[in-house]
């Protein structure tokens, strides 16, 4: 018999900040999230999601990605000066030419 002392619950949250969790559920969700089910999910009231999405907001600035608002509902998309780029990476520039949004859900994909 050992006297090693049992090991606490396994944490599988790390604690992290808020923008980072929020950047997070964003990356995989299926489609655009409302600030309620961003609340839900992280078990915060609205006004404290919206703090948190304006500090990722200002933390995408100068990335690739973006926060894109629309409608009370948020999605990371990729940085509209980059559609080119992303256009020639998917091999869609001899093929078809797409809107921007088109390529920046695409890249999303």
């Amino acid at each position: 018999m050992s006297d090693s002392q049992p090991l606490p619950p396994e944490n599988h949250e790390i604690e992290m900040p808020l923008s980072v969790k929020l950047e997070a559920l964003l990356f995989v969700a299926a489609e655009p999230a409302t600030t309620a089910q961003l609340a839900a999910a992280l078990d915060v009231a609205p006004s404290v999601i919206e703090r948190g999405l304006n500090e990722l907001d200002a933390s995408l600035a100068t990335r690739g990605l973006r926060l894109q608002r629309n409608a009370g509902r948020f999605q990371l998309t990729t940085a509209p000066q980059l559609a080119e780029l992303i256009e020639r990476f998917l091999g869609l520039e001899a093929t078809t030419h797409l809107s921007r949004a088109a390529l920046e859900t695409l890249a999303i994909i």
